[in-house]
């Protein structure tokens, strides 16, 4: 009888892990550290596999390509985008220019939640810039990874997808002021 190798998933950042039998074949993970929710006594910590197939946020941040700040500040553009989509507002592009007739707001109410996440928005847009929240809107909420979003715009080269990283990661830096997790450069 044959042995059974152990098949192995390579992490990000590096790490390799011997595939547990509850994990898929080609599983993309990266261990995490959390507070332990069943601790006994406060500050018990446990690592955890946090999966990075649809989240390209959580994969830069694992392989140490952004830093906390910029982490941070994605999660908060990613919460203030999920709370503004929320009743249909995904619909609502707020570059488009206004027209005669069109408020350029859904005819449904918005709640006092979802208003802050649009003020947000917008707040981030102006900062980013046209290119920049469109590529942070491709990245972030659509979970698109860099080489689509260069598909996306007609770029093909590998020169053209590390532009799009780069203009990414430059964007998180600005978020990441624009939100309180970092100062400004000088």
């Amino acid at each position: 009888m044959a042995r059974r190798r152990k098949r192995k998933v390579s992490l990000a950042g590096g790490h390799v892990l011997h595939q547990r039998p509850d994990l898929p074949r080609g599983a993309a993970v990266a261990p995490l550290t959390v507070d332990d929710p069943h601790a006994l006594s406060p500050g018990e910590k446990i690592v955890v596999l946090r999966s990075l197939r649809d989240d390209p946020l959580a994969a830069l941040h694992s392989s140490r390509q952004i830093d906390e700040a910029q982490y941070k500040a994605g999660r908060s553009w990613q919460r203030a985008y999920e709370l503004a989509a929320v009743g249909g507002l995904r619909s609502l592009d707020l570059s488009r220019e206004r027209v005669d007739g069109d408020s350029g707001a859904p005819t449904a109410a918005v709640s006092e939640t979802q208003g802050r996440a649009l003020a947000s928005l917008a707040r981030a847009s102006i900062a980013l810039g046209l290119e920049g929240e469109a590529i942070v809107r491709d990245v972030l909420g659509e979970r698109m990874t860099f080489a689509l979003v260069a598909a996306r715009r007609g770029l093909a080269s590998e020169a053209e997808r590390k532009y799009i990283g780069r203009r990414f990661r430059e964007c998180l830096d600005t978020l990441a002021v624009l939100y309180g997790y970092a100062m400004p450069k000088r």
